[in-house]
């Protein structure tokens, strides 16, 4: 019995040191499983945060395009020049004629010119005409008088036209090309005329009314390189790139209405325009908009194509933009030959851009001391990149890094 009773404390307590190895194993093993997993769940999460998941994405090269209509006025870089005391003028340069400094444009005659005087020389020119051809020595001139006589013709049919509103053209150009036609014809006939006394009177006569006449007169240069416009629409002095931050809505309106008027008891006083000389690659359109257009925000160059036709198509960027009174003003700037605008002020057009670059959502594009950017991986580190917005739509933008050199590029991890 002693002994029964003895094995049986033996064998209890043999198993409990049994039941106390199997929790201690158990521990072991739960810690080292624990332990296992935990490290994995660790590598699970470096590897999401390395190689993209829910909280990143993979940055993509994306497109989009815009266009929209709009009408708007042209403001040229150019200066309105005004002659004091003129009262003729009679213009050498030609409309749309690229002048360097220096340059003449036109004679102006001071108002107290006489007409009379002028008249008087046309008469007397006529009879010295008419005096050389009678008494020009035979054969001389036959071949050449024939060709001059046909060609000034032509030129005054022409003007003849012109004036009767029968033919379109350019009648300066026109009376500059006969003068310079019959400037030759005179020389041919002086040259083969037999001068005796009554020739040389004349020719006396001739240079005492060219002389005084002269003395009337003065040439106007270019003050600088531009090109020349003798065209005038009554608002040059208003539109000038000096004045566009001052133009109104009203302003504007008035002008696309062709109901603009000067302000006539303003202390300003405008002499008789004179001619235009126009900076080639410097010129502007103010846009007037019903509503604020997102697209135009930031450095984007746009294409603009003029209602004139296809051949009117320029690129530009946005220089301004002016709030007021629930319209938006906005101003584009050119820098492309101005030649075909020449003479445009009222103007429709479609403005278009294709934005590339990087696609985010919107939710990408964060802050950093009031700076936009995105926060993206680089070199193991979450980074903010300062981003420029090419053009925002309802969920996603189009972006680029500011800095050329950033490392933001297609293909970086992003964060949302």
């Amino acid at each position: 019995m002693a002994g029964y009773q003895s094995r049986r404390r033996v064998v209890r307590r043999g198993s409990s040191r049994s039941n106390a190895a199997r929790q201690q194993e158990t521990i072991r093993k739960g810690l080292i499983y624990g332990g296992v997993g935990l490290g994995a769940l660790l590598v699970i999460v470096l590897l999401i945060c390395l190689f993209g998941g829910p909280g990143t994405f993979t940055a993509e090269r994306g497109t989009l395009s815009f266009s929209t209509q709009g009408s708007g006025i042209v403001v040229r870089s150019e200066r309105l020049y005004t002659a004091e005391g003129y009262g003729k003028a009679e213009y050498i340069a030609q409309e749309g004629q690229v002048l360097m400094a220096g340059s003449p444009i036109c004679d102006v005659y001071s108002n107290d010119y006489s007409d009379s005087d002028y008249a008087s020389l046309k008469e007397l020119q006529e009879k010295i005409l008419d005096y050389q051809q009678n008494n020009a020595q035979s054969g001389i001139v036959d071949e050449d008088m024939n060709s001059l006589n046909e060609q000034i013709a032509v030129k005054t049919e022409q003007i003849r036209r012109y004036i009767a509103g029968e033919e379109a053209g350019d009648l300066d150009q026109l009376q500059r090309e006969i003068r310079q036609l019959m400037s030759e014809r005179s020389e041919i006939l002086r040259n083969a005329a037999k001068e005796d006394s009554q020739l040389a009177d004349f020719y006396a006569q001739e240079q005492t009314l060219i002389t005084r006449i002269q003395n009337y007169k003065r040439t106007i240069v270019a003050e600088n390189d531009g090109i020349v416009s003798f065209y005038f629409d009554g608002t040059e002095q208003l539109l000038t790139p000096a004045n566009i931050p001052l133009l109104t809505v009203k302003n504007i309106n008035n002008i696309l209405n062709g109901t603009f008027r000067y302000d006539t008891d303003s202390e300003q006083t405008f002499n008789k325009p004179l001619y235009r000389l126009v900076e080639r690659n410097n010129w502007y359109v103010v846009m007037i908009a019903d509503e604020e257009i997102p697209q135009f925000e930031g450095n984007t160059e746009f294409t603009v194509t003029f209602s004139f036709g296809s051949d009117y198509t320029y690129t530009a960027n946005i220089s301004d933009h002016i709030s007021e009174g629930g319209k938006e003003l906005y101003c584009f700037h050119f820098t492309g030959d101005v030649d075909k605008m020449l003479r445009a002020r009222q103007v429709s057009f479609e403005v278009s851009a294709r934005y590339v670059g990087i696609t985010v959502p919107k939710s990408a594009i964060k802050k950093e001391d009031g700076v936009e950017g995105v926060y993206f991986f680089h070199e193991g580190k979450k980074t903010f990149a300062p981003v420029e917005i090419l053009i925002s739509e309802e969920k996603e933008a189009i972006i680029r890094a500011k800095d050329p050199a950033s490392p933001l590029k297609v293909g970086s991890e992003i964060f949302k």
